[in-house]
């Protein structure tokens, strides 16, 4: 099987996989809404926040430092077991640490985070979930890195079921409140995260080597800066937001962001995955990465037919889930899924950094993108409101590819490419169809310009696809697939 439809089978999987790991926030939403007062969901949403910032720093960016080592020793199987043990035995002691400081530690973050120390209770259950989040992810690297992608998907349908169940029992049974869904989160993802952890013991053996952690902390402590700091673009980004327009200007925008994230749950991230092992493991090896660089492109190629075809249908996905005085959102989607197609290069780009072990480089692209962020966002949302917002995102994402270009050429590897030629030409050919298509302005969940808008989308990819736009052998590569799909098989 060749290395793109390899990509594309595995790729599915963890799409559904993906979905249903979203899939028990979403049940849970209208449970959350009719049981806890907009007061106490808003309570939650910033204990939620908290702990997602803080899982960050708790993860240590160990889960990066596994993948990188563990495909380090491709011809040992010994050594690869003891990378993987380590790095449990690592997470596990954070987890223990998080869980003994949790009492001492709550009632100054209740006062610094939520303003009183009267829900100090929430803080202790929410320091306990920390090392159990970081358990669960460290596995599910665990299953993405040994290319086991139904561990994956067995692990995505526990959470949602134990975060499901959980919550029925403390939420709506108990009536426990903000406690009650913090106390399932904790309950559910530790039980699925200590099962898990018992079971990769037992097949890799308890290992602990404490030169290999110092290795593994070095690669991956620059990491944790560098995800906090792409966190806060968000937050910059909306207070500049706010600042200039008010919150109607971002509520538009955080829905038009809602929109292009999936492109990035049912493409980008089921992608990387697979993707990201492979190009790394051969890159180990001093494999030809020439294969590399066309799938690279073709994901180039999907990202921009998914943010067309989402910019065609979105006032039709607005109509459905908002009212109507949401519905000038849609004329961000296009913008906005050109950022997650460009923050999407910029992560397969990342790999070559990684490669390398000079993790170092990547805060300092971080830095770099944060700098050029504030007076982007201050100007041109001051100037352009929340279309400004979106633009400001092209530029920040264009400086983080320009930055880790620079980075990867001077520490990185130089044999993670893309054909930029090309991959500028699709996406501004998709991103002008778009804009074009949206000032028809035409009617919403009508079902003869919903098939037109279909055909439409087939046939922009048609002609895309059949272009010089893609280029001989990428496009042999895309047919092979196509002709290997059931679809293909059928046709």
């Amino acid at each position: 099987m060749s290395e793109t439809r390899s990509i594309v089978r595995d790729g599915r999987i963890y799409a559904i996989s993906n979905v249903v790991n979203r899939a028990a926030g979403l049940a849970l939403l209208p449970v959350f809404t009719h049981v806890l007062s907009p007061a106490e969901f808003g309570l939650y949403a910033i204990v939620q926040a908290t702990i997602d910032v803080l899982s960050v720093l708790c993860g240590l960016g160990l889960t990066g430092a596994m993948n990188r080592f563990y495909l380090e020793y491709p011809d040992d199987a010994a050594m690869r077991d003891r990378v993987i043990s380590t790095v449990l035995l690592m997470v596990l002691g954070v987890a223990v640490m998080a869980f003994a400081l949790s009492w001492p530690l709550a009632a100054p973050l209740a006062r610094w985070v939520l303003g009183g120390e009267e829900n100090a209770s929430l803080c202790v259950i929410a320091l306990t979930t920390l090392g159990c989040i970081a358990l669960f992810e460290v596995e599910c690297a665990y299953a993405v890195v040994r290319k086991q992608v139904g561990l994956y998907f067995a692990l995505s349908c526990a959470k949602a079921l134990g975060l499901i169940g959980c919550n029925v029992v403390f939420v709506v049974v108990l009536r426990m409140g903000v406690a009650g869904v913090l106390l399932a989160t904790a309950v559910a993802m530790g039980a699925v995260a200590g099962v898990t952890l018992v079971a990769l013991l037992r097949r890799t053996g308890i290992h602990f080597v404490p030169a290999l952690a110092r290795r593994l902390l070095r690669f991956g402590a620059p990491l944790v800066p560098s995800a906090l700091g792409s966190s806060a673009l968000g937050l910059v980004e909306r207070y500049y937001l706010n600042s200039a327009a008010g919150a109607v200007a971002v509520g538009l925008y955080s829905l038009a962001s809602r929109l292009a994230s999936l492109l990035q749950m049912f493409i980008a991230a089921p992608f990387s995955q697979t993707y990201s092992v492979r190009r790394v493991e051969t890159l180990v090896k001093g494999e030809d990465q020439a294969v590399y660089d066309r799938i690279l492109l073709l994901f180039v190629l999907t990202m921009s037919l998914g943010s067309f075809a989402l910019s065609i249908f979105g006032s039709d996905l607005i109509a459905a889930v908002a009212p109507g005085s949401y519905a000038h959102a849609v004329q961000l989607v296009p913008v906005l899924g050109l950022c997650t197609i460009l923050a999407s290069i910029n992560f397969n780009l990342e790999l070559g950094i990684h490669y390398s072990k000079r993790t170092w480089a990547l805060p300092v692209c971080t830095a770099a993108t944060l700098a050029a962020s504030l007076p982007l966002n201050w100007w041109l949302s001051l100037n352009y409101g929340a279309l400004g917002t979106a633009l400001a995102l092209v530029g920040v994402n264009v400086v983080r590819i320009l930055t880790t270009l620079v980075m990867n050429a001077r520490v990185g590897s130089r044999e993670v490419r893309l054909d930029w030629p090309r991959a500028v030409a699709i996406m501004s050919a998709t991103l002008i169809a778009a804009l074009v298509w949206l000032e028809l302005q035409l009617p919403a969940l009508h079902p003869a310009w919903m098939l037109a808008k279909a055909m439409v989308v087939a046939g922009v990819a048609t002609a895309i696809v059949m272009s010089p736009l893609l280029g001989r052998a990428a496009r042999a590569d895309l047919l092979g697939v196509w002709r290997h799909s059931p679809l293909g098989a059928t046709s």
